[in-house]
């Protein structure tokens, strides 16, 4: 099979399609959708003192370019990464993450999703230089 005409991405799931074999040995390698999924733009760590919001529109949509906010209360040093559960990997763009003047807060520029389905904001909170705690926000991307 040729990729030359194919996206990076749509090569490689191409490839792992091929060593999937039939059509019912791929779906059944996707994980169901946990039954307990929260799409909450806001959460909090277990002990209720770290909380988290992605500000983000309502109707995320797949193949548009976005800019988001993220804002972690108490500010602190924070990493953000998006990935798909089901399918392991995350978006095809690689945004920036840059802090704003709002302390604890982050823009999220060139931010975008070609699969619809089930995404994961992945918030990785420094608390001190040897303690890091991880939240997550779950969240839909739909079809254009």
């Amino acid at each position: 099979m040729k990729f030359s005409n194919l996206s990076p991405i749509v090569a490689v799931c191409s490839i792992c399609l091929q060593h999937l074999g039939s059509a019912n040995q791929r779906i059944s390698k996707i994980a169901p959708l946990p039954e307990n999924l929260n799409f909450s733009s806001k959460t909090n760590n277990s002990k209720g003192n770290l909380q988290i919001e992605l500000i983000k529109p309502e109707n995320v949509l797949s193949g548009n370019l976005y800019e988001w906010n993220a804002c972690i209360h108490p500010p602190m040093p924070t990493e953000i990464e998006f990935l798909m559960p089901q399918h392991g990997h995350g978006p095809t763009s690689l945004p920036s993450i840059l802090p704003t003047i709002k302390k604890g807060c982050y823009l999220i520029k060139g931010l975008k999703f070609q699969m619809v389905g089930w995404w994961r904001g992945i918030f990785k909170v420094t608390l001190s230089p040897n303690e890091s705690e991880y939240l997550s926000i779950d969240f839909k991307v739909k079809p254009q």
